[in-house]
């Protein structure tokens, strides 16, 4: 379980090193979320806490089940509450979405596993969203077109 663990930190933390040199500058300055070229699952509103980054492939893909995703990077603000968060499964744990994906997919957070019951849609590149639809810490599976 360590290792594992230790993987995913070291996959995202390069990821996350990608996400801050491909910030625009409004985020450079430590303004909360901001454009990453990942989709960006936070474990705080307003883009704080932890963070969990996703690139999708060409095409449909998804992950059926967060369950076995975890917040495990710190927000770029490295605040007091930058790591809020780190370790804890990203299934029913996120708050807030950003869908900086450099594809152009469009993003679905669900709230059951495989798909399925509500969702969310997050267009590429708007702001960094709030989970609505009774999603807020009630996620389970994401989408992307």
């Amino acid at each position: 379980m360590i290792s594992k663990k230790a993987a995913v930190l070291a996959s995202t933390a390069a990821a996350l090193v990608s996400c801050v040199a491909f910030a625009d500058p409004a985020s450079a300055t430590g303004a909360p979320a901001g454009p990453c070229s990942y989709v960006c699952f936070y474990y705080h509103s307003g883009g704080e806490g932890a963070t969990m980054l996703w690139s999708p492939a060409i095409g449909w893909q998804g992950i059926p089940d967060l369950k076995s995703s975890y917040f495990s990077n710190c927000n770029v603000n490295h605040d007091a509450s930058a790591c809020d968060g780190d370790g804890q499964t990203v299934k029913n744990n996120t708050a807030t979405v950003y869908n900086g994906d450099f594809g152009g997919h469009t993003v679905a957070v669900w709230f059951n596993s495989g798909y399925g019951g509500s969702h969310y849609t997050i267009l590429n590149g708007d702001t960094p969203y709030q989970l609505g639809n009774g999603l807020y810490n009630q996620d389970a599976s994401v989408s992307a077109w």
